[in-house]
């Protein structure tokens, strides 16, 4: 793997001649062999494909005026990336937000009914406050949440393997077999513990949260880094 740094090849991605070309978040260009994609087949892996096959073949027989509304919706969104500030397309936004409700309802004891309308509401929901907190038993970390945004909300969380002390960014894959969809009703704060973990390890953590009245609006991607440590009485 090498990395480069060039005036003229700042965007290059994808593959050519056996070799894959990227990104890091200091916006530098890695090169590498190109290798075949992993293709894992847990069931959770199994659920992301057929949710996210299930939003994209919705996409397809939406009313002209239904997908009007998820572009109206797209252009509330801004996202941050390696060159700036950007948005997408309605159909983007439709298959992303659907696939992780449809994600989420595997998780649910009680699932959520979509009628693939758009969100009214413009822009992305938000959790009053996200941090990690000290676990409550063992070794490990907690992550609590607060909902004050006047709607019930889901919040999906998952963590990542364990890291030394010295990593200090993440971007993933995490773990999914570590996900958990947690319900959280307006005015509530809700308590995910991960416990059993490699005390002073570094994790690091990711939580979405979608709303469950109406809008379905999703929040923004937060990815938090914790370290691990021992519950202390």
């Amino acid at each position: 793997m090498a990395k480069m740094l060039s005036q003229i090849a700042t965007i290059i991605r994808g593959s050519v001649g056996g070799v894959t070309f990227t990104a890091n978040q200091f916006q530098q260009i890695i090169m590498r062999a190109k290798t075949s994609p992993v293709n894992p087949s847990t069931t959770r892996q199994g659920w992301i494909r057929t949710a996210l096959g299930a939003a994209s073949q919705q996409w397809n027989i939406l009313t002209d005026p239904m997908r009007e509304a998820w572009n109206d919706y797209a252009d509330t969104l801004q996202f941050t990336g390696p060159l700036g500030a950007y948005s997408m397309p309605g159909r983007q936004i439709m298959v992303g937000n659907c696939c992780f409700i449809l994600y989420c309802n595997n998780f649910l004891a009680v699932p959520l009914v979509l009628d693939y309308e758009a969100p009214t509401a413009p822009g992305f929901a938000a959790y009053e406050v996200v941090k990690t907190v000290a676990p409550a038993a063992g070794v490990g970390f907690a992550v609590s949440l607060t909902n004050s945004s006047g709607l019930d909300m889901t919040a999906l969380v998952e963590r990542s393997i364990a890291f030394n002390p010295a990593r200090q960014r993440y971007k993933g894959p995490f773990l999914s077999s570590t996900a958990v969809a947690v319900p959280t009703p307006d005015s509530t704060s809700a308590l995910i513990e991960f416990q059993g973990l490699q005390e002073d390890a570094v994790y690091f953590v990711r939580i979405r949260g979608c709303e469950t009245e109406t809008n379905y609006r999703l929040t923004q991607e937060t990815i938090l880094r914790v370290v691990a440590e021992a519950y202390v009485p």
